[in-house]
């Protein structure tokens, strides 16, 4: 026979408070892996683009561009993350 548990309001707040409390860090440690990765992007970028005038490459010149290209994604990225995040900040300050 299956038991049911009651908990507290104290217990349950708590329980969501510690579900709160990974996602955040969760969150966190994305973003910032995020940002490190893109800023090595950019610096690749911006290094192959210096290495393509110089050599007047055009091999290293399409890197470069593609490493801008990724970098711009990964900014869009950045961003549509931390609107989700507001969003869910949002939506916990209305609760």
């Amino acid at each position: 026979m299956a038991q049911i548990q009651l908990l507290t309001l104290p217990e349950v707040a708590g329980q969501f408070n510690d579900i709160a409390v990974s996602l955040d860090e969760r969150m966190m440690a994305a973003m910032s892996q995020l940002i490190t990765d893109n800023q090595h992007l950019r610096a690749s970028g911006i290094e192959a683009m210096n290495k393509a005038v110089v050599t007047n490459s055009p091999g290293e010149m399409l890197k470069s561009l593609s490493l801008l290209g990724d970098h711009k994604i990964h900014t869009e990225t950045l961003l549509a993350f931390a609107r989700e995040v507001n969003r869910g900040i949002e939506t916990l300050v209305k609760a």
